[in-house]
Parts: C-alpha cells; structure tokens; sequence
C-alpha cells in the first residue's frame, strides 16, 4: 500500500512540475524502482503463502494460448530492452493443460525471465510445448549460457542463484524458480531445468 501511494505522489508530483526532462528521468527511475520493490515483495509473500498452504489452487482446463497470452505484454519489454529474439511455437496455441490459469502465467513469466537474464543480447527464447494423453510439457528454451549440471537442483531452492559472487552479471531475486516449481507442485505439476 505504501508502495502505491508512492507511485500516486510521484505520479502527481510530475503532473503538477513543469516537465522538464531531469525530472521525467527521475520519476521515471523512482517508478521502476518502486516497481522493482513491489515484484520482490510479491515474490517473498507467494513464497511464504505456498510454503504455509494458503494458495488454494482450483484445477480447471486451461488453453495454454490464454496463459501465453497473459505472458506476452509482461515479457515483451524486457526481451526488447535486451535485443532478444522471442518465439512462441504456434502448434501449441490448441493445447489444453489442467490447472490454474494466473498460476501458469506466473510460472511462465518467471520461467521465461529467467531465460531473458540468463541470454546474451541477440540471442533466442522459445515456449514450445508437447503433449501425450496424460501431460502437457512446456518448454522454455534459450541460447543463454546455461546452468553447471551440478546446480540444476540448486536453483529451484529460494534466494539461490548460479552467479552468485560479487561479480555477478546477472539481476534477480532467486525466486522465480523457486516460487515455480512450489506453485507447480501443489497442483500436481512439476519444474525441471535441462541443460
């Protein structure tokens, strides 16, 4: 909530300012910040509802088009901002899962972040899916520099990350996939990341 009004007075304070460019560069920057803060907390506050059990998941038939939909506006920006190639494979657009359709579009978007931190500008992210009688398997796949085989486990685990020393080139909480694979697991699904 405080974060919200946060975002209300710099959004008035810029309206009231004469607009010069310094002061759209700071708004601008208090606003991604502020953006920034509200996904982390988010992200610590799923975190603590799934490890409690106060996510109820409501399983129902969910076209994967809707959830990769959902995802769309949410990953463009970032792939843009990093000059990424990002496909969806247009033989999943008829799929239908069994799940929750937020929860799949969080999982997807935080799969497809990953993807997006873990990729060299240029590079390429797919979403492809397979199917058989009784799964659906998503695939999120890039040209990124991949994960030591021996962490693949690790970076499921909260606050874990594979560049984790003080050089580290890449953003991120550690979450994400944390948060995907716990989400996933309640409803009967699951996360794995392959090299």
């Amino acid at each position: 909530m405080a974060v919200a009004l946060q975002q209300r007075n710099a959004e008035l304070w810029l309206a009231q300012q004469s607009a010069t460019e310094a002061r759209i560069v700071s708004v601008s920057r208090i606003q991604a910040n502020q953006a920034h803060l509200l996904h982390i907390i988010n992200d610590i506050l799923d975190l603590t509802r799934i490890e409690c059990g106060h996510i109820a998941m409501i399983s129902q038939p969910v076209p994967l088009q809707d959830a990769l939909t959902a995802v769309e506006p949410i990953v463009a920006p970032l792939v843009a901002k990093r000059g990424l190639h990002y496909h969806v494979d247009p033989d999943i657009a008829d799929l239908v899962a069994t799940g929750e359709v937020e929860r799949l579009t969080q999982v997807l978007v935080n799969l497809v972040a990953s993807a997006i931190r873990c990729t060299e500008p240029g590079g390429n992210i797919t979403i492809g899916a397979t199917s058989d009688q009784e799964r659906v398997r998503i695939h999120v796949t890039d040209s990124g520099i991949g994960i030591p085989h021996d962490k693949h486990e690790r970076v499921f685990q909260p606050f874990v990350q594979v560049d984790s020393g003080p050089s580290r080139r890449m953003q991120g909480t550690g979450l994400g996939l944390a948060i995907s694979r716990r989400l996933l697991g309640s409803d009967g699904w699951d996360v794995e990341r392959r090299q």
